[in-house]
């Protein structure tokens, strides 16, 4: 009845059903109205179902998120950042873009890609620095994911990344040992997944990207990054995408997603 009924017929029956199972229900026929991309319907089935306040905005965040994933998943770009945006925190907002970024622009022309790619940008804030792990991430991503459209503007997002990343190893050095191990021997770990070694990582394989259309800038900016032992991976992404055959950007193959 959820699935084939008209929107009236489905809320009669839940209403009729067993309070057991009404929640349930109440999420397929959430689920099918964001299929359709009836938002807005999805919404007020919510509304009249969920009356505690606090129940209701956890429910209305998820409901957002949900939306956003469909309509990326179909496609609907423009309308994914608009639920990006009324995520309920910074945090939550920055790990969705650092998502779904590489999905932004294929199939689309050049100015419509970086109409959206700008507007994800914003929605992270108008800061060069960021304030905590999925907000770099997001932004490491889109500077790849420019990178098809206009290269300087990738660059222009990632260099104030090198100068924090800069900061935050010296930072690591001091916490080292006070609840994570970030250097053994003196040298930056870049086994144990530690949230610097991860954001090393993450720079090389964005400038990896980014050197595919300008190599000298690449290479500048890497060399910006005072410790050798993240200094060195960065020019081994770039030497090994100077050489491949390919040459062509994939998230994939970048890795990206590893963020």
């Amino acid at each position: 009845a959820i699935d084939n009924s008209s929107a009236d017929a489905a809320k009669a029956t839940i209403s009729e059903a067993p309070p057991e199972l009404r929640g349930q229900l109440v999420q397929k026929l959430i689920d099918r109205n964001l299929r359709a991309g009836n938002f807005s319907q999805a919404k007020t089935v919510l509304l009249e179902n969920i009356t505690n306040p606090r129940e209701r905005r956890q429910a209305l965040n998820n409901l957002e998120q949900q939306a956003a994933y469909t309509d990326v998943s179909q496609g609907r770009i423009e309308e994914a950042l608009k639920h990006v945006s009324r995520l309920a925190t910074d945090e939550d907002r920055a790990s969705f873009i650092g998502e779904m970024a590489p999905r932004i622009g294929p199939g689309q022309k050049r100015a419509v890609a970086l109409a959206l790619l700008e507007t994800a940008r914003s929605i992270l804030g108008t800061s060069i620095r960021e304030d905590n792990q999925s907000q770099m991430f997001a932004l490491l991503q889109l500077a790849g994911a420019f990178s098809r459209y206009d290269a300087k503007r990738g660059f222009e997002i990632l260099e104030p990344l090198v100068d924090q990343f800069n900061d935050l190893c010296e930072a690591a050095r001091t916490l080292n040992g006070f609840g994570s191990t970030f250097f053994v021997d003196g040298e930056l770990s870049m086994q144990n997944e530690n949230s610097v070694a991860t954001i090393a990582s993450s720079l090389a394989n964005v400038l990896g990207i980014l050197s595919l259309v300008d190599f000298d800038r690449a290479k500048t900016v890497a060399d910006r990054i005072h410790l050798p032992e993240a200094r060195l991976p960065v020019h081994l992404n770039i030497a090994q995408q100077a050489i491949s055959p390919n040459g062509i950007y994939s998230p994939s193959a970048a890795n990206l997603n590893s963020m």
